[in-house]
């Protein structure tokens, strides 16, 4: 019996295929993310303007992973979501999600959130005062 989201997954090999022209599988968008992901063994990151990422996309910035969502950037923690900053508009960044990934969230597929990061307006999380970031 196929899981829940087999729907999601057909749907994200389906603009995985249109973008790079050629049929998929899942191993073989195993492999292509498992290339994008590891240089000689270490994490590999690019550089991007923060402001023309999608929503879903994972940023580097001061130490600190950070989920873009909207107008904000979301900090992951091990206790999850717990704090925000208001996302910049003009800034590059090392952006840690794979570029094939972050292609196919800009041609309109939209990842699963994690509940904590739905409402990044609830008492729940702190914002990070600007003047405190290390933009």
């Amino acid at each position: 019996m196929r899981g829940c989201r087999y729907a999601d997954y057909r749907r994200f090999r389906s603009l995985w295929e249109a973008n790079h022209g050629t049929p998929a599988s899942a191993d073989i968008i195993d492999a292509t993310l498992h290339t994008e992901r590891l240089l000689r063994g270490m994490k590999r990151t690019y550089r991007e303007n923060v402001g023309a990422l999608p929503d879903g996309t994972y940023i580097a910035l001061n130490g600190t992973a950070w989920l873009v969502r909207g107008n904000k950037l979301l900090a992951w923690s091990g206790f999850g979501y717990t704090t925000w900053r208001p996302r910049p508009t003009q800034r590059e960044v090392d952006v840690l999600t794979p570029r094939s990934v972050v292609a196919i969230f800009a041609a309109g597929y939209r990842p699963a959130i994690h509940p904590d990061a739905v409402t990044p307006d609830s008492s729940m999380f702190t914002e990070v005062p600007e003047r405190y970031s290390k933009s």
